[in-house]
């Protein structure tokens, strides 16, 4: 499997939507702003039950 992965770039579809963004790129911002916090609360739970 190693050599044949393949990353993908971030696929807007597979993120739920923010709706009250009208414009396309506020929203993708929005989008990315709300999955970096996310991680970061996700990392902060990891770490701590590590």
């Amino acid at each position: 499997m190693g050599k044949t992965f393949q990353p993908m770039k971030l696929n807007f579809g597979l993120v739920p939507t923010i709706a009250e963004v009208p414009h396309a790129r506020e929203r993708k911002l929005a989008m990315s702003h709300r999955a970096a916090a996310d991680f970061d609360a996700w990392l902060g739970a990891t770490e701590l039950a590590a």
